[in-house]
């Protein structure tokens, strides 16, 4: 039995590996970054990290100076493109909420339900957005931001949202919406996160701005483009625009 506070085993130390190549030679694109995983380079491994390697005082590990997987050394529109892609992911979610409103009537007719049941179709949706962070947030501790959005984001628009526009009965349609929205709630919990990750505290707040209006304006246009587009197609082409819109971003 090792006491606590011993070092860790010279084979885990961070200053006796061999030198290798420099981390800024092996810098990827920033998409072979994105959809590719970083090696542990010599680099990493020697570098003087903080601390002692022991229990009472650690390694503390952090981003090696230029570190192109340091995303606040993430070139200004790679940073832009993000919050863009946030901000519409959350715009896309409230506009299906208020969206889906405009075609009630529709729905009542076609499916053969009353007003009280038909509604239930909204009144889940926004109790979806409750639930959805209950799991988003703690899984993207886990598993990373990146897989979560991919994963939640594919199954919002082509399992839930497409379906729900080929729904034949009212359960059908109900049960997909509420699911939806659970998966589609990572923007909402985790965009924050995200902005907080690529931006310095003094550009932030033009950034959270930015994102912040996203939210709001979708329950604004969900009524106008869900009226026009259902007088003309119906309620199953209102579920189509949103799988097309949160499929597109």
């Amino acid at each position: 039995m090792t006491s606590s506070n011993s070092p860790l085993p010279e084979e885990a130390t961070m200053s006796n590996m061999p030198p290798g190549p420099e981390l800024r030679s092996q810098s990827p694109g920033h998409f072979r970054l994105v959809l590719g995983h970083m090696d542990i380079s010599h680099n990493v491994l020697r570098h003087p990290y903080r601390g002692e390697g022991t229990a009472e005082s650690p390694f503390l590990i952090e981003f090696l100076p230029e570190d192109p997987y340091n995303p606040m050394e993430f070139p200004s529109w790679i940073k832009w493109s993000i919050t863009f892609v946030l901000a519409v992911a959350s715009l896309a979610v409230a506009f299906a909420s208020t969206a889906y409103s405009t075609g009630i009537e529709d729905i009542m007719e076609q499916l053969d339900v009353s007003s009280e049941v038909a509604i239930i179709g909204l009144s889940l949706f926004v109790l979806g957005l409750a639930v959805g962070p209950v799991f988003c947030a703690p899984l993207s501790e886990e598993y990373g931001r990146q897989y979560l959005f991919i994963t939640t984001m594919a199954a919002h628009h082509v399992t839930f949202n497409a379906g729900a526009a080929a729904s034949r009965n009212i359960e059908t349609l109900i049960i997909l919406r509420f699911f939806a929205v659970v998966f589609g709630a990572a923007p909402y919990t985790n965009s924050n996160a995200v902005l907080a990750g690529i931006f310095p505290a003094s550009q932030r707040g033009v950034a959270m701005t930015f994102f912040g209006a996203a939210p709001f304006l979708g329950p604004a246009l969900g009524p106008i483009a869900g009226g026009f587009l259902g007088a003309a197609g119906g309620w199953r082409w209102i579920q189509g625009l949103m799988a097309i819109f949160t499929a597109v971003f």
